[in-house]
């Protein structure tokens, strides 16, 4: 979602960067971004994204740098049955390679907590990474489960190797990671932070399910919208005084698109946040992967992408 600074929305903005450096590890390229004017970048917090402009479209990555570094830092999974976005990365972001960069924006936000346990699945600790940095240098209790599918495939792995608050798990000689076991015992004070897999995530949230009062918050790499139940509403835009209608079957930013209005969007499948609106009146059919109980109950944003109306209508500030 987007950050606000003493009550005012930080819009995002879009400059150009230059690959600094960029260093390859396996399937995963980890790249340092400087601005091209040499001006320092905006402050980020913990689980904060970025957008790049990539041939493909626009993608979203964590940053995943250090909290002094004046570079952002993010890390690449080439993915060849992906949607072309990281196999064009991998071929052009080389160092001097000029990239379009937007951000910061808060789609997994972090907050403060007694004690922490983080839990990441592959590329996962990308956005978990500077959490656990955040809660070491506030001195709060944490651990990491970490999970890759080699030994030896995690990344960062030189910072966790021999910290004794972390567990390395590589799924494909040790088996299916139990995520029950390392939550048995939790105490309620603790908060629950997780990014990876859809699977690793779905477990996650089953574990919770039984364990009222748990603290978790997840980011996944895919949504988990269904067009089950789907049905025509309408889509106001108060600003335009413009009634857009959404069929079943068609999500609100496709309809919006076909109406020629154009609404900033990269994953289109309710996970990145790159799509919200903020939502006047009517009551949202939220299907995205970002928001928790409490903002849905809220129900000030929506994520066309996904998302619909439980009634007729709904009205968006735009």
């Amino acid at each position: 979602m987007t950050r606000t600074v003493d009550g005012v929305a930080e819009v995002p903005f879009t400059v150009p960067a230059i690959v600094e450096e960029r260093v390859d590890r396996g399937s995963i390229a980890v790249l340092r971004l400087r601005r091209t004017d040499a001006s320092p970048w905006p402050s980020w917090a913990p689980g904060d994204h970025v957008e790049i402009e990539t041939g493909c479209g626009v993608r979203q990555y964590s940053l995943c740098g250090a909290a002094d570094d004046p570079h952002w830092t993010i890390a690449v999974l080439r993915e060849p049955e992906g949607r072309g976005g990281s196999d064009w990365l991998h071929h052009h972001a080389l160092p001097g390679a000029e990239l379009m960069v937007r951000g910061p924006r808060t789609t997994f936000p972090f907050g403060t907590a007694p004690e922490y346990l983080f839990v990441a699945g592959g590329i996962g600790i990308t956005a978990i990474a500077p959490m656990v940095a955040q809660a070491e240098r506030d001195g709060v209790p944490w651990r990491l489960i970490y999970s890759a599918r080699e030994r030896g495939a995690h990344l960062f792995r030189e910072r966790y190797a021999v910290d004794p608050r972390v567990v390395l798990w590589a799924s494909e000689s040790r088996g299916r990671l139990d995520l029950a076991d390392h939550l048995t015992g939790l105490g309620d004070e603790v908060a629950v932070y997780g990014c990876g897999p859809t699977a690793m995530l779905d477990e996650l949230h089953r574990v919770a399910a039984v364990r009222h009062g748990l603290k978790l918050r997840t980011e996944r790499f895919a949504g988990v919208a269904t067009r089950d139940h789907d049905r025509t509403f309408s889509l106001e835009l108060a600003r335009s005084g413009r009634t857009i209608r959404v069929p079943a079957g068609i999500s609100a930013l496709d309809a919006a698109s076909t109406a020629g209005v154009f609404i900033v969007s990269s994953c289109r499948s309710g996970y990145c946040g790159s799509c919200e609106v903020a939502v006047l009146s009517g009551v949202v059919d939220h299907r995205d992967s970002i928001l928790d109980a409490a903002e849905r109950a809220e129900n000030s944003c929506m994520f066309p992408c996904v998302s619909r109306a439980v009634g007729d209508k709904v009205v968006i500030d735009l």
